[in-house]
C-alpha cells in the first residue's frame, strides 16, 4: 500500500452511471495503459479518496464504440480483438484505508500464433462500500414507488491496449466546413483515424489571424476512436464577433497516445 498525493491524479470514467455524490470514491491513474513489443507489463494505481476503509474489486469489461463515440458493453470473451486471454491482472480485490493507494499490475502473455493487431480490455474498478451505499439510496427511494429497482454498479475504469506487431499512425482532419448560425460561426470537421490502432488525441479549436499567428484557442476536447470506427464528426461554435476581418477558424489535432509520443500535431483551417 502507499499513501496518495492528490495532485495530477487522473480519474477515468468509462460510461458507468455515477452520481455526483459518489463521483470521487475511486481514483485511477493512468486512464490508458499501452502494452506492445517493447513494453509487456505496466501498473495501475487505485486510490481511495475517502476517509473510511473501503474494499475495491477489479473486473474485466469490454466496450464497443458506435459512430457517435458512445460506448456499449459486450462480454469480454466475445469480441475477436479482446485481450481477455492475453493479460494477467492482480491483485483483483483489496482493502484500502482513506488516502491509500494500491498498485495493480498488468502483464501481457503473447502466444506465437497471435495475429498482428490491437487487442483491448477495460479494467472496471468498483468501490464495494460505495456500491452498497448507492444501492441503499436507490432502495430507499424505491420504498415510495412501485416497480423493480436495479442498483447502480458504480465503477470507474482503465483501458488497456495491447498492440502486437502494429504501430499507431495517428489521425488527420478532413471535411472542414464553416457556416453561419445566427450570431455563431460553426466549424464542422471529421477526425479520421489512420492505420489499424485506436486513435487517442485532443481536439483544440483556435482562431488564426491574417498574419498566421494564433489569436485565441479553446480548451482541448479529448477524443478516442477505437479500431472499429474510421472517423468521428465534430462541430464547434464561435461567436462571429470574435472573428476579426481576415481571421481563420481552425482546429488542431494533438496526439496523446502514450505508446506513440512522437506523433506530431496536425492543423487545418476551414475555407
Amino acid at each position: 500500500m502507499k499513501r496518495l498525493r492528490y495532485v495530477a491524479v487522473v480519474l477515468a470514467w468509462l460510461g458507468f452511471p455515477v452520481s455526483s455524490v459518489f463521483a470521487q470514491q475511486v481514483m485511477l491513474t493512468p486512464g490508458t495503459l499501452v502494452l506492445d513489443g517493447a513494453t509487456r507489463s505496466g501498473e495501475i494505481t487505485v486510490g481511495n479518496p475517502g476517509e473510511a476503509v473501503a474494499t475495491f474489486r477489479v473486473d474485466n469489461a469490454f466496450f464497443v464504440q458506435a459512430p457517435n463515440g458512445q460506448l456499449s458493453a459486450r462480454l469480454p470473451e466475445t469480441p475477436s480483438n479482446s485481450a481477455l486471454e492475453l493479460l494477467r491482472v492482480g491483485p483483483r480485490r483489496f482493502a484500502l484505508a482513506g488516502g491509500e493507494g494500491q498498485t495493480v499490475r498488468v502483464a501481457a502473455r503473447v502466444p506465437r500464433e497471435l495475429a498482428p493487431g490491437e487487442y483491448r480490455l477495460h479494467l472496471a474498478v468498483t468501490n464495494l462500500a460505495e456500491q452498497a451505499a448507492r444501492a441503499e439510496v436507490v432502495q430507499a427511494k424505491a420504498s415510495h414507488s412501485l416497480g423493480v429497482v436495479i442498483p447502480f454498479n458504480v465503477a470507474r475504469g482503465v483501458r488497456v491496449l495491447l498492440r502486437h506487431q502494429v504501430v499507431p499512425e495517428g489521425g488527420r482532419l478532413v471535411e472542414l466546413t464553416r457556416s453561419r448560425e445566427g450570431s455563431n460561426v460553426v466549424l464542422g470537421f471529421d477526425v479520421q483515424r489512420l492505420g489499424v490502432t485506436s486513435l487517442l488525441a485532443r481536439v483544440v479549436p483556435f482562431i488564426r489571424g491574417p498574419d498566421g499567428q494564433e489569436l485565441k484557442s479553446w480548451p482541448a476536447i479529448g477524443t478516442t476512436i477505437y479500431a472499429e470506427q474510421t472517423h468521428r464528426h465534430f462541430e464547434t461554435r464561435v461567436l462571429a464577433d470574435e472573428l476579426r476581418q481576415g481571421a481563420s477558424l481552425c482546429v488542431r489535432l494533438e496526439h496523446s497516445d502514450p505508446g506513440a509520443p512522437q506523433l506530431p500535431a496536425v492543423e487545418a483551417c476551414a475555407p
